[in-house]
């Protein structure tokens, strides 16, 4: 049984620290750290380390490899559900440079995600559709099957379970006009929200919920302040936002409430290195 199921990209991160980001051409020292990453595994693992009886149920493609063997144990090890379809192209990867600042440049690998389909999960899915009260899309997979299992989750989920997408990364491919009606919480940030609108996307019968940064975030008008801390790393911090919101939504919590413990652990993992790995626990928001 489970309360989230999150459906996305798994990435290796392969992170350089660096003091400020090369230029063209320019090698510069730094310092080198790997870690799980991908919006997916992100916001799932942020879900089930913020929930106060964890239930979340990660859906995702990895290669037949070494990256997708090492997340599939770490998993294992977290005690975190999962549904991995393992496929003959490599564990997609993510290289993270990171400056002295905090701000970060990526560029992703998508690898395995190009074979993640509707059929080579739809049994798994639709049986973890029986409890869920949140599913959790991002923009880390070809369009045609993000639509399909929106579409699938939307026709098989319980009345008042709610689908959350976050567009991020900004697809200039995707036709989100298509995929926003689908879902019941928009969570982009201020770029991808303003692209969005660009676009012509009508959010009628979705909630936005717009990611501010440093600066919080704005609902129904209304913004909830983020808490002020010194960013040493913000790699992750926007999945560790939604990972937390739909854990404690999907324990009850008001809006209000959801969406301040969500910044309160986004502000935590910015102080800290990494993606998941700088992701709080239930007991350090509370």
């Amino acid at each position: 049984m489970s309360d989230v199921v999150v459906i996305g990209a798994f990435f290796t991160d392969l992170v350089f620290y660096c003091e400020q980001f090369p230029s063209p051409g320019q090698t510069i020292p730094g310092r080198f750290a790997s870690g799980f990453g991908g919006k997916g595994s992100n916001q799932a693992i942020a879900c089930h380390k913020m929930q106060s009886k964890p239930s979340t149920h990660f859906f995702s493609s990895v290669g037949k490899d070494a990256f997708g063997d090492a997340i599939a144990a770490h998993y294992a090890k977290l005690d975190i559900k999962v549904t991995f379809v393992r496929s003959e192209q490599p564990t997609g990867s993510a290289g993270i440079y990171v400056n002295a600042a905090g701000q970060n440049q990526i560029i992703i690998s998508q690898g395995a995600m190009n074979e993640f389909s509707l059929d080579k999960i739809q049994v798994q899915l639709q049986e973890a559709l029986k409890t869920a009260k949140l599913i959790v899309f991002q923009s880390e997979m070809g369009f045609e099957p993000l639509l399909e299992m929106m579409k699938f989750c939307k026709a098989h989920k319980l009345a008042e379970c709610k689908i959350v997408f976050n567009p991020a990364p900004f697809r200039p491919d995707y036709d989100y006009k298509q995929i926003i009606p689908l879902a019941d919480f928009v969570v982009p940030n201020e770029t991808e929200f303003a692209a969005l609108v660009q676009k012509g996307v009508d959010f009628e019968h979705a909630k936005v919920i717009k990611t501010l940064g440093e600066h919080g975030v704005e609902v129904d008008g209304v913004v909830v302040p983020a808490i002020k801390v010194k960013a040493v790393d913000t790699t992750g911090a926007g999945d560790c936002w939604i990972g937390a919101f739909c854990a404690f939504y999907a324990q009850g919590e008001s809006m209000g409430e959801c969406c301040r413990k969500a910044n309160s652990a986004a502000g935590i993992s910015v102080t800290r290195c990494g993606a998941a790995a700088s992701f709080p626990s239930h007991s350090e928001i509370q």
